[in-house]
């Protein structure tokens, strides 16, 4: 029928049609891609091998060296021997400007005199001792008593130095006797001896 005819020949029309879109679409594509840059391709430049190894060696070798701790370079064997055999060096210290100290009168012994801190006068004796000491504390006591004492050093008969304890001076023989009663009386001495000098 003339229906179908008409279908048929639209049919190879949009075919017809479809086939130009496609070939016109391949060309464009194919222009654009002719058109584009190709791609660089870096190539790898050739190194020898011998430049690797050199720098390889370089590499090791300073690796390899070692310094010394703290930098420090090792002395001569000599020097080293005249430190340790150098004495060490003497400080001095600068002492402050001091002031001569005075000097120190050396008390000389007591010498073994018959008579000693003794003047001339009456005396009343209240003791002889061999040990100094036992002299002194009894000068101490007459003396808090309010007595004049006066201590005489001599040599006895078998040589020992003796110390004599004695009240006075007093200017008269009956003076020395009119205080031997009070002398006796306050340090308890039984009867105080007359001694006379002159």
């Amino acid at each position: 029928s003339a229906g179908t005819k008409l279908l048929i020949a639209i049919l190879f029309v949009l075919m017809f049609v479809i086939f130009l879109i496609g070939l016109q679409i391949g060309r464009i594509v194919e222009k654009g891609l002719e058109e584009a840059p190709p791609a660089r391709v870096v190539a790898k430049p050739d190194i020898p091998s011998s430049f690797d190894e050199e720098i390889a060696k370089k590499i090791e070798g300073f690796a390899g060296e070692e310094k010394p701790p703290g930098g420090e370079q090792g002395a001569p064997p000599g020097k080293e021997e005249e430190r340790e055999t150098a004495p060490p060096a003497r400080a001095e210290k600068t002492l402050p400007s001091e002031k001569p100290l005075p000097a120190v009168k050396q008390e000389k012994p007591a010498r073994e005199k018959s008579r000693v801190n003794v003047r001339t006068g009456y005396f009343l004796q209240v003791g002889v001792f061999s040990v100094e000491k036992n002299a002194e504390s009894l000068r101490e006591r007459a003396a808090g008593k309010g007595f004049p004492v006066v201590l005489e050093r001599f040599r006895g008969k078998r040589g020992r130095l003796l110390t004599r304890v004695m009240i006075g001076p007093y200017a008269s023989r009956d003076e020395a006797l009119r205080h031997r009663g009070e002398v006796s009386r306050k340090l308890g001495v039984a009867k105080p001896l007359l001694v006379v000098r002159k």
